[in-house]
């Protein structure tokens, strides 16, 4: 049954996006594309001085080796550059995180709430509102790798070390640092994850170190990937209050203002307070397990942007971010869903 609904699910994020594509976009390249796929990559491609170096060569700050492997297949497959084929394959990307991102909630969460998260799914995914990652080819795929790996690094590292599930994760985490240069902040929560739970005495002991040394690893790597690179200095924030304006209006999307992020936010941030002073005997459920971990992320990933993207007049204008805000919602959703069996006793998870 379940995978019934997760198939219409897919079917109509992509009929939303594919109906996008067919009235607003054009098989000619766009913006980006000329640079970081024409010239850097097809150019040396059919020339025949393409070499693994100009794979994950840095574009501005970031390695986008995954974007690059997309579009030189595309290229390859199709005989011909054409964006609209790299925006269907980067769709699919997209697409199946919102699978992945349903099947994860609704196993968590009470058959009850499965209604609200396929709605909340669709809303979030099939809604235009990151037109920008939707219709730039094949380039801005970078952010739907990001979203992807995050999620897979976070669901997959929670299993118990060694297992194939975990070892998915660490690829993933892996894979993750050449999608953007934020691919790293989903090993950093892991390792936030793993010392809170080892703090708090929840979980195997044993599982939790091991987490927490191969997640540092993995972070030190990704950083690493990252240090040196060439930074736009004219896009940070100046200055403390700039950063925290920036922040709490890119983590209020949808709501449209700083004080909105509060209000967004309280869920995750309640639930996060209340396992810090719940007693160390009692066992975490499902969904925390996932939400807490996956909301950090959202708030890390928001923290970058209000850091390094920060003199743009609205960032909330700025499409091409909103696909990585949108879990956030999701995540609240489902923290709301886990408070409502606390306070309720209805079998949330």
């Amino acid at each position: 049954m379940l995978a019934g609904w997760l198939v219409a699910l897919f079917l109509v994020i992509l009929g939303a996006k594919l109906w996008l594509m067919s009235t607003c976009s054009s098989p000619l390249p766009f913006f980006d594309q000329w640079h970081g796929e024409g010239k850097n990559l097809l150019l040396p491609f059919l020339e025949g001085r393409l070499g693994w170096q100009d794979l994950v060569a840095p574009h501005n700050q970031h390695r986008i080796l995954l974007t690059r492997l997309l579009v030189l297949g595309l290229f390859s497959i199709n005989g011909q550059w054409d964006a609209q084929v790299e925006m269907i394959a980067a769709a699919l990307v997209h697409v199946a995180t919102a699978v992945l991102l349903g099947w994860l909630l609704i196993r968590r969460l009470h058959r009850r709430w499965r209604g609200t998260i396929l709605v909340a799914l669709v809303a979030l995914f099939a809604l235009p509102f990151d037109w920008e990652d939707t219709l730039s080819g094949g380039f801005q795929s970078q952010i739907y790798f990001l979203l992807l790996g995050s999620i897979v690094t976070i669901a997959g590292m929670a299993h118990r070390p060694g297992t194939v599930r975990w070892w998915v994760g660490v690829l993933a985490a892996a894979l993750a640092w050449f999608s953007v240069a934020s691919g790293f902040v989903a090993t950093v929560v892991i390792a936030g994850w793993s010392g809170l739970l080892l703090w708090r005495g929840a979980g195997v002991a044993r599982e939790n170190r091991v987490n927490l040394v191969v997640a540092l690893g993995l972070t030190a790597v990704g950083l690493a990937l990252v240090f040196g690179l060439p930074v736009v200095d004219s896009n940070h924030a100046l200055s403390v209050a700039d950063f925290l304006t920036v922040f709490a209006g890119l983590l209020s999307w949808p709501l449209g203002s700083p004080a909105g992020a509060a209000i967004l936010y309280l869920p995750w941030s309640v639930l996060l307070w209340r396992m810090l002073r719940r007693p160390r005997a009692v066992e975490l459920g499902a969904g925390e397990r996932l939400l807490l971990p996956l909301g950090a992320w959202v708030i890390l990933q928001a923290a970058v942007l209000a850091f390094a993207r920060n003199r743009h007049a609205d960032p909330l204008a700025v499409s091409r971010y909103m696909a990585v805000l949108a879990p956030g919602v999701l995540v609240n959703l489902g923290c709301l869903a886990v408070l409502a069996r606390a306070r309720f006793g209805r079998p949330a998870l």
